[in-house]
């Protein structure tokens, strides 16, 4: 699960963790506009909802180095752009399941949560790879 758009290794245990359980492979880094601005979530799968309406499931992760500022920067500064961030994908239906390193540790619960985003239709036929799950 290597590619271009991975920032960490962090995102990409993710995505093994999304495709091991059975999920198609998802877009990384897929540009979502909301009032002006684009925001590119980490891992993401576009789904029709209940309505007919397009909607966004995103995976984001939060390594250690994320919310770091230097010392002479607000170290409020990077959550609540995060906060801005996450509320305005929220606003154009984009359900955002965050991780960090040792939500890695237990794939399987890891997996489940990511699974509370989609509609129920989207994962009853989901194919588990057995071979990605070894030591779930």
């Amino acid at each position: 699960m290597r590619d271009c758009f991975a920032e960490s290794s962090g995102e990409s245990g993710g995505r093994w963790v999304a495709v091991a359980g059975g999920l198609p492979d998802p877009i990384c880094q897929l540009p979502v506009p909301v009032l002006g601005k684009t925001y590119y979530p980490d891992a993401a799968w576009r789904m029709c909802g209940p309505r007919g309406q397009q909607w966004v499931i995103a995976e984001e992760y939060d390594g250690e180095d994320k919310y770091r500022t230097a010392p002479e920067e607000d170290p409020l500064a990077p959550v609540l752009a995060e906060k801005e961030r996450e509320d305005a994908l929220r606003e154009v239906n984009v359900f955002i399941k965050r991780r960090r390193r040792q939500d890695l540790a237990n794939p399987a619960q890891l997996f489940a949560q990511i699974l509370a985003g989609f509609p129920a239709s989207t994962t009853a036929d989901l194919t588990p790879n057995p071979l990605l799950q070894q030591g779930w």
